[in-house]
């Protein structure tokens, strides 16, 4: 395959920190109920031109990675470290673009389309096309680009959050997987509201680095975390981790990744198959009759309703006293 032609959308040498050799990662296949302790990093996660066939984006993107990479490894370096400015926001940036890059972020971006041009073709003058509507969905060449325009037009949207390293201290690895920034709101799981965007009250987003660490963003107008004015958390209860491996499962597209070397196979299979019915489609659409040849469209990202409770993490003073008042 010709160079740059095998588009990674998550990056090799971030998968790298998942592998026991530097060459080979665990790989759990959601779709077959399979795994796999030794696959090849190269063939993970790529498609042949995902980006496009302008080869400047994917060398843009392989810079961007170099940087990234380098920053995530002087996290590491001293957990009792405050970190600089410039660390934490090539540490946000590398967060946001790994959420907004992905393989399932392309398929929900074709999905958005597809749902607004059948709402439009389900009430179109032409009988054809109105009885054809939903045979039909919207292709792009490069459906990745859309999401990658809206973050750089969106780049500073959580940079309101605050966050936390997570150190694994227990015997239990933090996994990974092809959607490798998971989303979650506790807040609206309390309240029953099942969907959350970036800018919901609540919001809570887990991104793994390697087995022993990983960053966790949250609205602290929403949630107290201990030690609030450092930026490193150690983790003791396993509980902890298998909650947060729950949440990765969740959130995976295709495929789960792990350090063999530390955690099977089929210990990932089990904690899939955990949570597996808390799985939610990529976008839940509603069409809402408006007059007699028009609807309104709602469409919505779903998030998964695994009542996670992490023992570090609580609802703030005045969250509780609204959930009190709501409920006399």
């Amino acid at each position: 395959m010709p160079d740059n032609k095998r588009q990674h959308y998550v990056p090799q040498n971030y998968l790298r920190e998942f592998s026991k050799d530097g060459t080979t990662v665990g790989v759990y296949l959601i779709e077959t109920d399979k795994y796999i302790n030794e696959a090849t990093i190269a063939r993970q996660a790529q498609k042949a031109y995902f980006y496009s066939d302008n080869l400047e984006i994917e060398k843009g993107l392989s810079e961007i990675e170099e940087i990234t990479a380098k920053n995530r490894r002087t996290l590491f370096e001293n957990t009792s470290q405050k970190l600089s400015l410039y660390q934490k926001e090539i540490l946000y940036q590398d967060m946001m673009l790994q959420l907004f890059r992905t393989k399932q972020m392309a398929e929900k971006v074709e999905e958005l389309a597809t749902a607004q041009a059948r709402n439009i073709w389900r009430h179109s003058s032409d009988k054809l096309i109105r009885e054809n509507a939903d045979n039909y969905g919207i292709k792009y060449t490069y459906p990745i680009m859309p999401s990658l325009m809206a973050l750089l037009n969106n780049l500073t949207i959580c940079t309101g959050l605050d966050f936390k390293i997570l150190v694994n201290k227990t015997r239990l690895p933090f996994i990974t997987s092809d959607a490798p920034v998971s989303k979650y709101n506790k807040f609206f799981e309390a309240r029953r509201i099942n969907t959350t965007g970036l800018l919901h009250k609540g919001i809570i987003l887990f991104y793994p680095l390697t087995p022993a660490y990983a960053v966790l963003y949250y609205d602290q107008g929403t949630y107290k975390v201990k030690y609030r004015k450092r930026h490193y958390l150690e983790i003791t209860d396993i509980s902890d981790v298998y909650n947060l491996n729950g949440l990765t499962c969740a959130c995976a597209n295709q495929c789960i990744y792990y350090h063999a070397g530390t955690i099977d196979g089929e210990r990932v299979q089990w904690i899939f198959n955990k949570i597996k019915e808390a799985r939610q489609p990529l976008m839940k659409v509603t069409e809402i009759p408006e007059t007699e040849n028009s609807r309104l469209l709602f469409m919505n990202s779903p998030f998964p309703f695994l009542y996670m409770a992490l023992s570090f993490m609580k609802f703030q003073d005045k969250v509780k006293l609204l959930f009190q008042i709501k409920s006399r």
